[in-house]
Order: C-alpha cells, then structure tokens, then sequence
C-alpha cells in the first residue's frame, strides 16, 4: 500500500479538484492506496469536504486536528496514522503536482528509500516569502551535511523504514535528554548539592534547581513512555483497528506542552 499524507488548512476551493487529480494519478501505479487528509484547524468548509470524500471513496483516511497546530504538527500527526509501505508527503494546493507520483513510486520500487521531488519554479502569494525560501536554503545546505537541493519542499517519499527511523528519533532524542539530564543530577550531588545544602551556592539554589528540572524531567520521561506507546500502537495497528486516532493528536499535545515547560525551564532558570 502507498499512503499520501495531505496537511489541509483552508483550501476548500481546491479540496475537490485535487483529490481527483490524486486518484487518477494513483490508479495507474498497480498498488493499493490511501490519502491521510490532516484538517489542521481549518475555519472554512475544508472539514465538510473531507468527510464528504471520506463518505464517498473508502481510500480516504481523515484526521481531525482540534485547532490550528502548524504545517509541521500536522504533517506528524499523519506520518503517525499512515499505513503503507511507503509514505508520500504533498502539499494540497497544487503546488506539488499529482501527476508526478508514479515517477516517486517508480525510483521508491527501483530500491530507493527516501525520494525527493525538486520544485521547477516556486509560486508563493507573498513576494517575502518568495525571496526569504531560496536564502533558506542555501543556508540549510551550508550548514548540513547532506546536500539539500533548492527548491524541495515537503514533497517527497519515504519507505516505512525511514518513517518508523523517523519516529524513533523522536524517542531517541527524549532519551538522550533524561540521560544528559540525569548525568547533570549526578554531578551536581556528587559535588555536594542536595534539596537542603549547596556546596555552589546558596541551598535554596539547589533545591530549586532540582524541583525545577525534576519537575521537567518527569514529563519528559512520560512523554518518551506516551510516545512509545503510540510507536508500538501505531505499528500493530491498533488505531486502525479502533477506527480513529484520537490518543494520537492528545500524545502530541502533551508533547508540545513537555517542549513549552522546557522554553520556560531554559529561559527563565539557565538565562536569568
């Protein structure tokens, strides 16, 4: 099975004509499909058209975000609920031309893992941005290791072997974070630093440091529990199973709220 995940927010307009497009594109490929819709937030009539799609073509997966969480919020959230053996990602304005998937499907069954499409001219309705995208990019690529072509965007596909690496480094780099963190708790009692006495400073330093960061770590270390059990559920199909994904988007929120006590943690702990 071939899945395209599809971030939507306010393109009810367009919504019709390119899901039409999309299935007359995968149609020829030989393989099974599916379309993962990510409604993110959207304030226009963008939802009822999806439901409507979803109603009529059982190729259509829908996932229902509660508000506006971004392009990349949503593009995770539909990498979570895809099925197939490879993952497309597009976006849902015509920008990333339909027409061209058989051409990523056919180097995906050549043997490549990740395939990248590379935009010939980019339209953007703001003339900033239109300026702002190609400097981005050079400096991305100047600053990487891996070459990174101008002009490509989201669109692309990945084997579900980078999509489950994907999602691991998600795990990774929550652990790699408590062990960083629990080797600073490691130093700092060694050193003579506990709740009540501060070799450092002043005690009520180190008590604050520890409820602080403590306080911290725990949701961290909840958050790489929660999210290796959406890994886990995700893979055995659990959630398709159910028939919704709800646990999936309230993972993510928690998520986003272990990133934001961090922002807090860092900023206002470590630079003030």
């Amino acid at each position: 099975m071939i899945s395209v995940v599809v971030p939507i927010y306010n393109e009810e307009e367009l919504i019709v004509r390119f899901h039409a497009a999309v299935a007359k594109a995968l149609d020829g490929v030989g393989l099974s499909w599916e379309v993962v819709y990510v409604n993110d937030g959207s304030t226009d009539s963008s939802l009822a058209l999806l439901k409507g799609l979803q109603a009529d073509d059982p190729r259509v997966v829908l996932v229902e975000l509660s508000r506006n969480w971004g392009h990349m919020g949503a593009i995770a959230s539909g990498l979570h609920v895809a099925r197939g053996r490879a993952v497309i990602l597009m976006d849902g304005d015509f920008q990333d031309p339909p027409e061209v998937l058989p051409q990523l499907i056919e180097s995906w069954r050549n043997g490549t893992e990740v395939v990248v499409a590379v935009r010939r001219s980019r339209q953007e309705r703001r003339r900033v941005l239109a300026k702002l995208f190609p400097l981005f990019y050079r400096v991305l690529g100047t600053l990487s290791d891996y070459p990174i072509p101008l002009n490509a965007g989201i669109f692309s596909l990945m084997d579900r072997k980078a999509v489950e690496k994907w999602m691991l480094w998600t795990l990774l780099g929550g652990i790699a974070f408590l062990s960083c963190q629990a080797w600073e708790w490691a130093h700092f009692i060694h050193g003579g630093a506990s709740l009540s006495h501060n070799t450092y400073g002043p005690p009520d330093f180190a008590a604050f440091f520890f409820f602080i960061t403590g306080f911290h770590g725990f949701h961290v270390f909840s958050g790489v529990c929660l999210n290796f059990l959406i890994y886990f559920n995700t893979v055995t199909g659990v959630y398709e199973r159910r028939g919704h994904y709800e646990m999936v988007e309230k993972v993510g929120l928690y998520w986003h709220f272990v990133d934001l006590v961090w922002v807090f943690v860092f900023t206002f702990f470590y630079l003030v």
